[in-house]
């Protein structure tokens, strides 16, 4: 028990139905493979790959003859790469956008087998000094799709109208916005894009009245920054008024922003990716690993404290 931009997307999106379809670039395994030795390459959200690389080490003693190897990549990437079965496997922090689904639909494509492992938020930071220190989730909705203003007019009479950065188009961050807030299509707010999430930290701290999205994983214990609670109304209509931003709050249905680290499989077999997935899905000291960086593990039950 544990305590606790358009123009991208249409690019991305094209390269995405260009690469549906066709076998003759798919992985091929070796007979000597089993679900616990052999060789293989899985394609790993960069924005997560640290969290997932420090895991791994527990895979690796476990079975020393399995020779996996982590391979960073942008989340619109490893999806294209799973889609055109040049990966055998990925893990990324979101969930299929809507051109993707779109896309699977066009051709065929049944939905690919996955695995949860762990739970992060997707969080609104700010200035130590930003004014405002809680937003509700239908008012940072409104925002994110339209141009006007929203938070200087009723009826929050906000004094400052905020300005919004995250990561590029092709993280899992950004796509995480547009399920959360837009449907799995791109939002109308404009915004600041940058690289990394650092960089967007940077442009927040040094800039009057900014608002970074960002992950729990990342911020959820950045004392250099102001995390801002949200409000919401549940599954039933009931109430949420905004707590404060932790992991234990996403386990019980108090933050609204969820997000799931998965393992998607090209091929629905227990081969080498299958017991890799499984293994960092069940192992205590896996989901130990992913508490201690501040976010929830899919598989442990957690008692939860309330202070």
């Amino acid at each position: 028990m544990m305590k606790i931009s358009k123009i991208d997307l249409f690019v991305a999106f094209a390269a995405l139905l260009c690469s549906c379809g066709g076998n003759e670039n798919r992985i091929q395994t070796t007979n000597e493979e089993t679900v616990n030795s052999g060789t293989a390459v899985i394609i790993c959200d960069e924005t997560i790959m640290p969290l997932i690389s420090a895991a791994k080490p527990y895979y690796d003693s476990a079975f020393p003859n399995a020779k996996i190897t982590l391979q960073p990549a942008n989340a619109r990437e490893a999806m294209r790469q799973l889609f055109s079965g040049k990966t055998r496997a990925i893990i990324i922090a979101r969930d299929y956008l809507h051109d993707e689904d779109s896309a699977m639909q066009i051709h065929n494509i049944a939905k690919h087998q996955r695995f949860l492992f762990a739970v992060d938020g997707l969080v609104l930071f700010a200035r130590k000094d930003f004014p405002i220190d809680t937003l509700s989730k239908e008012q940072i909705t409104a925002a994110m799709n339209t141009r006007l203003p929203i938070f200087t007019q009723p009826p929050s009479h906000s004094e400052i109208e905020p300005s919004f950065a995250g990561e590029i188009s092709t993280s899992s961050l950004f796509g995480n916005l547009m399920n959360e807030f837009s449907g799995g299509k791109p939002v109308t707010r404009p915004m600041k894009f940058f690289a990394t999430a650092d960089s967007v930290a940077e442009y927040v701290k040094s800039t009057n009245g900014a608002i970074g999205f960002g992950y729990m994983s990342k911020f959820g214990r950045d004392t250099t920054v102001k995390l801002i609670r949200i409000g919401f109304s549940d599954s039933t209509g009931k109430r949420v008024y905004p707590q404060t931003v932790h992991p234990g709050n996403i386990v019980r249905g108090k933050y609204p922003f969820s997000v799931n680290y998965y393992g998607y499989l090209l091929e629905d077999r227990m081969n080498l990716p299958w017991g890799f997935f499984t293994f960092m899905r069940t192992d205590k000291r896996v989901q130990q690993s992913f508490l201690n960086a501040g976010i929830a593990p899919a598989f442990a039950k957690l008692e939860l404290i309330e202070q």
